[in-house]
Parts: structure tokens; C-alpha cells; sequence
């Protein structure tokens, strides 16, 4: 674990954690040579000077439309980082607090983070306030709703490679234990909890009371989510998804239990899950709805859109809530309206739906052309909205730090919590 200090207010490490031993199953994807994106130097975004203009034309809160642009537009800032986490309270509403995971990019963007002052800058102007810039790094876990989701990574997501628009690579990783066995479980927690005033120096976001694992330890939790990277085998994966679940259960856990991934798809391994987990729900990693197979890594891009709808028909029959995550920006928006449509009436929670954010400039490449425009992601906001509407089904802000909503979905307010 690197020991932090507090600088300028932003939280950094003194040392990097050494990657792990783990080899990744398949080595990174390259970007795709056929964009003509590719090295050109582009800004993150164009048009996006005229927020105002863009929320009376698309009837979108003005603060959605900031946030959209500031999720998909990178931004510059004083510290030596490539990526930075931090809680955002909008000068506009500043009673709301976000939290966001923003890439920091040498490129033409109108956004700047001052971490002397705790300020966000559009084009020169005071946009928002800032609390604790801190480096993000690619963490082992995190709360999330308060403190009553914890994230769990028991497979050291940071080696996980293969996947062209993913930045773990690019981050540092504080994640290297990699948990196999009931008894490393057992003292994996018991050191995430039992350390928190160190954690805090590194993690202040991620900080909670030191607790010691009991029989009802976690009774208080909403849901576990697993976000591991890919384990390479359905056999490994669900050992994985089981072993967190006993242990778990046995410190009092009752709430839901996430899987992100998409390993686990036998109807063998799915009724073993339906056996032992009292809440179960998979959000299959879909991410894109094209150029699936020159953009991720064999083991992800298996899982077809075919395949995929057949295994959330099995889920929903099982008793499995299933949903699926997306990144906004790799598709054409018309094979997004023609993906969504497809999906919406397969799923029982509503889709994690993610904007795509250019680590470096070659990452660009892999954007679609639409999306060097601000109304691509709003036209892909209305797109979802149309598909979903009707199903009851909304996001959960808490649940996603790079979304398409904020205030709003549907023209309705989101009074979810935030952070």
C-alpha cells in the first residue's frame, strides 16, 4: 500500500504500487489502424461553447449538459496526474454533489481543474467548486450510495488488458492482491478495514470507520458489487463470484449481489448462482454495439449480441435481474437507437451507460466520427430515454460517476442519491 501526502490539496503517492506477477490472459487490443482519426491531433470535442444554445434546443437542464461536456471533453490541470477523482459541486447548484473520474489530456479543451484554488474552470469562467482532487488510481475496493455499496475487485482488475478503450493500464494500480482462497478473502478484508486511517491518506473519498469482520459486519449494505476484469474462464469466475458470496453471507450481507462481466453464462454455472446467491444481478459488459471484435478482447467480445440476449432471457426465467453495461461514443447513434431497442425489453435494470473518455490521443481513434460533437451524446441521451420509456426503469446516479443523466432523465427529476 503507498503511503500519501497531502499537497496543494490533492491527494498523491509517494510510491506506485508495483504491478502484480499475474500475467493478462490476452495482451492489450491495438487501436484500430482504420480510423482516420488516428494521430490527427483532435480536440476532445468540438462545439461545445454553446451549452446554452444546446439545453433550450434539446429541453435539457443547462447542468446535465456541463457535465455531459465535462465527462466526454477531458480536462487540463497544475497536477503531474493522468486522470483525477474528485466530488463537484456546480456553482449553479451547489448543494448537489457529484462525484467524477475525469482524464487529464495536453489537448484543446475549455475545461481546467486548479487544485490551489479547488476550482473547475470552463473557458476561463468559475464553473464549479471542488473538494479533494486526488489521483485515480485503480483501486482494490470502494463505497459507493453512502456507504452502502461496496465495489469489490478480488482479482486484480488493473492486469486486465485487452480492450482498446479501457484505461486501467494507464492507472496506477493499488490493487495487486489477487484472492482465491476463503482464508485470503478473510484477511483481505480484515486489512481494508482494519487500516482505513491509512487508507484515508491516499483514498479520502473512498475512507469509512475502521470496522472489525463480524457476523453482521455488513448487514448494513445495499449491495456487493464484483468488478474484477476478466478472469478467463467461467470456471474462475464463478469460483470468484461464489467464494465472496459465502463469505459475505456469513458476516451478515442480505442485499443484492452484482456481477459485472460476462464469463458466467452455462445454464450449469447460472443455476449453481441461483443455488446460493439469495439476490442475485448480472450486468453483462456489452460496451459497444459494433466493431466488438476489433475493439475488445476475445474473451469479452465472445459474449455476441445474440448470445447475450439469450443469457438475459435465462437470467429473467432463473430469477437473475440482468442489465448490461455501455459506453456512449464507440457507435453510430443509429446503431445505438437500434441497440437499445433491441435490449430494452430483455432487461430488468436499467443499463449502466457510460460516456467514453480518450485516455490519450491515439484512444481518440477508436471514437466515432459523431462524437467529436456535444450533440451526439445528447441525441444518444434521447435515444435511451425513447427506448426505455414505458419500462419503469431509470439510472441511479450513484451507480454511474460518467453519465448521460445527472438532474434529469426523461424531463422528470433524479432525486437518487448522488455519490
Amino acid at each position: 500500500m503507498p503511503v500519501g501526502r497531502e499537497r496543494s490539496g490533492v491527494t498523491t503517492s509517494v510510491t506506485s504500487v508495483r504491478r502484480g506477477e499475474k500475467q493478462p490472459v490476452s495482451q492489450a487490443r491495438e487501436v484500430p489502424a482504420d480510423s482516420a482519426q488516428v494521430g490527427t491531433k483532435l480536440p476532445v470535442l468540438r462545439e461545445i461553447d454553446n451549452i446554452e444554445a444546446l439545453s433550450k434546443e434539446y429541453g435539457i437542464m443547462r447542468e446535465d449538459v456541463e457535465l455531459i461536456a465535462l465527462n466526454a471533453s477531458a480536462m487540463t490541470t497544475d497536477l503531474p496526474l493522468r486522470r483525477v477523482r474528485f466530488k463537484i459541486a456546480l456553482s449553479s447548484r451547489p448543494d448537489d454533489i457529484f462525484y467524477l473520474g475525469i482524464p487529464v489530456l495536453k489537448t484543446n479543451t475549455p475545461f481546467h481543474g486548479s487544485s490551489t484554488e479547488k476550482k473547475l474552470y470552463f473557458n476561463g469562467k468559475e464553473f464549479a467548486a471542488v473538494i479533494d482532487f486526488e489521483n485515480d488510481t485503480c483501486d482494490t475496493s470502494y463505497f459507493r450510495r453512502n456507504d452502502t455499496v461496496l465495489v469489490l475487485n478480488t482479482n486484480s482488475r488493473s492486469t486486465c488488458s485487452g480492450c482498446a478503450f479501457c484505461a486501467t493500464l494507464r492507472q496506477v494500480a493499488t490493487d495487486q492482491d489477487q484472492i482465491k482462497t476463503p482464508e485470503q478473502l478473510e484477511a483481505y478484508v480484515s486489512r481494508l478495514f482494519g487500516t482505513s486511517e491509512e487508507l484515508a491518506a491516499v483514498r479520502p473519498h473512498f475512507h469509512r470507520p475502521t470496522m472489525t469482520p463480524s457476523a453482521n459486519s455488513f448487514s448494513n449494505l445495499h449491495q456487493l458489487t464484483l468488478v474484477t476484469g476478466c478472469f478467463g474462464s467461467e470456471e474462475a469466475a464463478l469460483a470468484d463470484l461464489l467464494m465472496v458470496n459465502r463469505y459475505f453471507k456469513a458476516h451478515g450481507f442480505k442485499g443484492t449481489l452484482l456481477y459485472i462481466g460476462g464469463e458466467i453464462r452455462s445454464e450449469a454455472a447460472l443455476k449453481k448462482v441461483r443455488e446460493e446467491v439469495d439476490r442475485p444481478y448480472f450486468a453483462l459488459t456489452l460496451e459497444a454495439f459494433t466493431r466488438r471484435n476489433k475493439i475488445m478482447r476475445p474473451e469479452k467480445a465472445a459474449l455476441t449480441l445474440d448470445g447475450a440476449v439469450d443469457l438475459l432471457r435465462k437470467t429473467k426465467d432463473m430469477g437473475i435481474e440482468g442489465g448490461f453495461t455501455y459506453i456512449v461514443g464507440l457507435d453510430p447513434l443509429k446503431d445505438i437507437a437500434e441497440g437499445m431497442e433491441r435490449f430494452a425489453g430483455e432487461v430488468t435494470r436499467f443499463p449502466m451507460i457510460q460516456i467514453f473518455q480518450p485516455h490519450w490521443e491515439e484512444q481518440k481513434g477508436i471514437r466515432t466520427p459523431e462524437a467529436v460533437n456535444l450533440k451526439y451524446y445528447l441525441d444518444a441521451r434521447k435515444i435511451v430515454e425513447d427506448a426505455f420509456r414505458g419500462t419503469g426503469l431509470r439510472p441511479e446516479t450513484w451507480q454511474n460517476y460518467r453519465s448521460l443523466w445527472y438532474f434529469t432523465y426523461d424531463g422528470k427529476e433524479l432525486n437518487e442519491q448522488r455519490i
